[in-house]
C-alpha cells in the first residue's frame, strides 16, 4: 500500500482506536499519564481537512484542526467539523505578517481569532511555520500571553514535549529531518521511523506512552494523480529545505 494516502490514514487510526486519542484541549485540560494526541495543521485545502474529519469520525476518533487566516478559513467546513465532536483551532502566522513587529502582530491575532470565534469555538491555537520567513511565529508570546484571550494552550509551547514524543508528517517523512521549524527541539526518539508503518509499529510498541501526532491534510490522497503531484511538489520542497538546513 502507498504512503500518504487515505487508506494508509485509515490504518493508523484504526490502530489509534486501541489507545486513549485527546485532542488538543482535552489533553490540556485533563493531563492523563498515557495518551496519543491528535492535530492537523490546514495550511492549503479545508476540503481535504474535511474529508480526513469524516474518515476519523466513521472510526470514533477526535482530533484537533488548526485553520490558517485567510488562507483555509472556510466558517462552513469548520463548523462541519466541529459538529463531528473535532477540535478547531486557530493557525497563526501573525508576526509573520508584520513582519517581526510585536505590536500589530498582537492586534492582527486579536483580529483574526474574533473572526474565527464568530463561527467556532476557539480554545487552543499552534503558529503556522512558514519556512520562507525568517520569523517564529511563537516568539509573539515572548512579550504578550494568549490567556489574555481567553486560550488555554498552544500546540507547541504548552505541552511537555521532554516528556510527549512528537512525531509530524512535515516534507511526507516522520523522521523529522526536513522539520525547520514545525519542531519541538527536543530530539532522539524518531530513529527509524521514516513511514507511517513504521509510526504504526511504534505506537503498537508503547501503548504506554504520551505521544503527539501532526499531519498536514493536503499530504493525503488516494486519487493518483493529485497524490503524485503531492510527492513531486514535497520532493522539490525537500531539496530547498536541506539547502536550508545546511546553513
Amino acid at each position: 500500500m502507498r504512503d500518504f494516502t487515505l487508506d494508509m490514514y485509515l490504518l493508523l487510526c484504526e490502530d489509534l482506536t486501541a489507545r486513549r486519542v485527546y485532542t488538543v484541549c482535552d489533553y490540556l485540560l485533563n493531563k492523563p499519564d498515557t495518551a496519543v494526541i491528535l492535530r492537523h495543521d490546514v495550511d492549503v485545502s479545508a476540503e481535504k481537512a474535511l474529508r480526513m474529519a469524516k474518515l476519523e469520525r466513521k472510526v470514533g476518533v477526535k482530533s484537533t484542526y488548526y485553520f490558517r487566516y485567510p488562507k483555509t478559513f472556510n466558517p462552513k467546513i469548520m463548523k462541519e467539523i466541529e459538529s463531528m465532536g473535532h477540535e478547531v483551532g486557530y493557525h497563526y502566522e501573525v508576526l509573520d505578517k508584520a513582519k517581526g513587529d510585536h505590536e500589530q502582530a498582537i492586534r492582527l491575532f486579536g483580529q483574526e481569532l474574533a473572526e474565527f470565534r464568530k463561527h467556532v469555538d476557539v480554545k487552543t491555537i499552534s503558529m503556522h511555520g512558514g519556512v520562507l520567513t525568517k520569523y517564529d511565529n511563537r516568539d509573539l508570546w515572548k512579550k504578550h500571553d494568549f490567556k489574555d484571550f481567553g486560550i488555554i494552550g498552544e500546540a507547541y509551547l504548552s505541552l511537555d514535549f521532554n516528556k510527549i514524543k512528537y512525531f509530524t508528517d512535515t516534507g511526507r517523512d516522520w523522521s523529522g529531518r526536513y522539520s525547520i521549524k514545525d519542531n519541538t527541539g527536543v530530539v532522539g526518539h524518531r530513529e527509524g521511523i521514516k513511514n507511517t508503518c513504521d509510526l504504526i509499529r511504534m505506537l503498537e510498541d508503547e501503548k504506554h506512552q504520551l505521544i503527539c501526532i501532526t499531519t498536514h491534510p493536503k499530504r493525503w490522497s488516494d486519487n493518483y494523480l493529485e497524490w503524485s503531484w503531492e510527492f513531486i511538489l514535497q520532493s522539490l520542497k525537500n531539496t530547498g529545505k536541506k539547502c536550508l538546513l545546511r546553513r
